[in-house]
């Protein structure tokens, strides 16, 4: 906010000279250019890469959570990037990262693949409104950032997370209440990354929300239940782990009775 204030004192004149660059270059883009400068600025300022939006892109919801119209704002985003067919364009992604850098507003590491952004643009056009409030900004990342995890498989996490954690980190806290609830495939990377405590934060809260939304005998409730016994035994809580996992292996059996009974 301060950014946008005009200084008085002379010798910021510089300041607010850059300021200015800034402000006429970012008006100067087309829509989905600032659109996707925005929602970088939810991101890390370090470490953006085009795997991030592009694995967005080929998220299939399931059928619990969440519902497909949460995800609207993020999937119409992404299809400023894909073929009539749904497939990914690079070209397209290539458009538009170039447009941004013609303005000098971020950067991209030929070598290893890696866009990033000064600290004082990055924080500067997080408040620059496109249309939308930052809130919408900071809910359409939590979902383009979920829908990403969501597709890497369990045996990936360990070498996805040095790469994903800051950005989690930077989206931190998640607002699930408000949109999309991608808290439990982020606790794979918080695991991965060994964030344990952090891990088991969230994955309390997934507990009790998919205990409220699904009930106790689901099974996606079962489910983070038993990451929650593995959590517990690898932060060395293991008489919690045991037990919660007594409880799942319990309502397990019942709820396999259960299914064998309507066969």
């Amino acid at each position: 906010r301060l950014l946008r204030e005009k200084p008085d004192q002379s010798h910021d004149q510089y300041a607010w000279t850059v300021y200015t660059t800034w402000q006429i270059s970012f008006d100067q883009l087309s829509k989905p250019a600032a659109r996707f400068l925005q929602l970088c600025s939810f991101l890390h300022y370090t470490g953006i890469t085009e795997d991030i939006f592009s694995n967005a892109s080929k998220y299939c919801a399931p059928v619990e959570l969440p519902p497909k119209e949460d995800l609207q704002e993020s999937l119409q985003f992404l299809s400023h990037f894909q073929e009539s067919t749904g497939e990914w364009s690079s070209l397209s992604f290539l458009d538009v990262t170039n447009e941004i850098k013609s303005y000098s507003l971020i950067s991209f590491n030929a070598t290893t693949k890696v866009f990033s952004i000064h600290p004082l643009v990055h924080a500067w056009s997080r408040s620059t409104p496109v249309d939308v409030d930052e809130e919408s900004s900071h809910l359409c990342v939590n979902s383009i950032l979920g829908m990403c995890i969501s597709i890497i498989p369990n045996h990936d996490m360990v070498i996805a997370f040095p790469r994903l954690l800051p950005h989690l980190g930077a989206l931190s806290p998640f607002k699930a209440d408000r949109g999309p609830d991608f808290r439990a495939a982020f606790w794979y990377i918080y695991l991965a990354g060994s964030k344990l405590q952090e891990a088991h934060d969230l994955l309390v809260q997934v507990v009790e929300n998919y205990k409220l939304m699904f009930g106790e005998q689901h099974l996606a409730t079962l489910e983070v239940m038993h990451r929650l016994g593995v959590t517990y035994h690898m932060l060395g809580e293991y008489k919690k782990a045991r037990e919660l996992e007594i409880v799942v292996l319990e309502k397990r059996t019942t709820l396999q009775a259960r299914i064998i009974q309507t066969l």
